[in-house]
C-alpha cells in the first residue's frame, strides 16, 4: 500500500533475539509481533529452500539417528501400543499427510522425557526427505483449520521447527502461533531459517529444565 507508513528496519539477524526474547520470555500475546514489523526481506524460491531441506536434512537424521533409535526402544518397552503415532496435518497446497511422532506415554518418565525435549518430532525428519515437510515453516495444521487459510501458508511445507518452537512454547494458542507463522510466511530467507535451527535445540533443552 503506497500510503502506508514504513515501520523502523531491523537488521534480519535480530528477527529471533526480538520476537522469542521481547515476545516469548515476557508472555505478552503473540500479536505483539506485529509491532516489530520490518520491511520485507528477500523470500527464497521454494526450489531453494527445498535444496536445503535436502542438503541439510540427511545430515541432521544421521546425526539424530542414535537418539532417535534409543528413544524409540525406550518407548517401545516402557508402555504398550505402536512405537509411532500418526496424525492428519495438511501439507503443501493444502494435501492431507499422516504427520508422524514418537509415541509418549503421558503418565512414564519416558513419555514426558520425550514430549518436553522435542526427540518425539526425530521421525519427522524422514518425512522432511520425501517432501511431506520442511526442517523450517509454519506449524502443521489439521485439514480445515481455520489458520490454514492464511495468505501463503498452502506455498510452503509445514515445518520441523519454527518460530513457535524456538521460543520454548510450542503449545501456544492456535491464534497465537497463527501471528507467528504469519510473520514468518512474510519475512522467512534461508538466513532466518538457519538462526531458528540453531536455536532449536538449546530451546528443547531449556523445557527439560
Amino acid at each position: 500500500m503506497a500510503n502506508a507508513p514504513r515501520m523502523p528496519h531491523l537488521p534480519a539477524q535480530r528477527i529471533l533475539d526480538l520476537t522469542a526474547d521481547r515476545l516469548l520470555a515476557s508472555r505478552t500475546p503473540a500479536k505483539r509481533i506485529l509491532d516489530l514489523a520490518l520491511d520485507r526481506l528477500p523470500v527464497p524460491h521454494p526450489s531453494a529452500k527445498r535444496v536445503f531441506d535436502l542438503t541439510a536434512g540427511p545430515l541432521l537424521l544421521l546425526a539424530a539417528a542414535p537418539v532417535l533409535l534409543l528413544a524409540a526402544a525406550a518407548s517401545a518397552v516402557t508402555s504398550p501400543g505402536p512405537v509411532l503415532v500418526r496424525k492428519t496435518r495438511a501439507g503443501l497446497a493444502g494435501r492431507p499427510f499422516e504427520m508422524l511422532s514418537l509415541r509418549t506415554a503421558p503418565g512414564t518418565p519416558v513419555g514426558r522425557l520425550l514430549r518436553r525435549s522435542r526427540i518425539d518430532v526425530l521421525p519427522r525428519l524422514l518425512q522432511v526427505m520425501r517432501g511431506e515437510m520442511s526442517l523450517v515453516g509454519p506449524c502443521a495444521l489439521p485439514p480445515g483449520h481455520p489458520e490454514g487459510a492464511l495468505v501463503g501458508r498452502q506455498l510452503m511445507r509445514p515445518g520441523l521447527t519454527g518460530l513457535w518452537q524456538v521460543g520454548g512454547r510450542s503449545d501456544l494458542p492456535w491464534d497465537e502461533m497463527g501471528v507467528l507463522d504469519a510473520h514468518y510466511l512474510d519475512h522467512h530467507w534461508i538466513g532466518l531459517d538457519l538462526k531458528i535451527l540453531a536455536r532449536t535445540v538449546p530451546a528443547a533443552l531449556a523445557m527439560c529444565r
